[in-house]
């Protein structure tokens, strides 16, 4: 027993860390996509960025804990592919605390996720 309780604890804790972090990327993901979106497209990109991360903070906030949605950033830079052409993109960086004990987290930006999406054509 002294050995089968803390190994049962710490699976499930790294079950629940990987959880949260799973989730945390899937709404950088869709806040990505839902930034990317072409009725945003034309309104600029601080427009884009600002939808994007509003979106990645609420989903964050519905799924697991507000404390998890602190460090949300977006930006909407220009990428370069090969043969010269360039692909304008939104990106969406999570930088979260990592679960140690249920969901109080260790240090404040230790999970890090980010989620991408080609902007549409207006």
């Amino acid at each position: 027993m002294l050995v089968l309780l803390p190994m049962s604890v710490a699976i499930l804790q790294l079950g629940l860390a990987l959880y949260v972090r799973n989730t945390i990327a899937a709404c950088a993901q869709e806040g990505a996509r839902y930034g990317a979106d072409a009725d945003f497209v034309s309104q600029g990109s601080s427009a884009m960025a600002a939808r994007a991360a509003d979106r990645t903070t609420s989903c964050i906030n519905s799924s697991v804990s507000s404390a998890f949605a602190r460090g949300v950033s977006a930006s909407t830079p220009v990428l370069s592919v090969p043969g010269g052409a360039s692909v304008a993109a939104v990106e969406v960086r999570v930088a979260a605390p990592l679960p140690v004990i249920g969901f109080v987290g260790l240090g404040d930006q230790v999970l890090h996720v980010q989620g991408d999406a080609m902007q549409e054509a207006p």
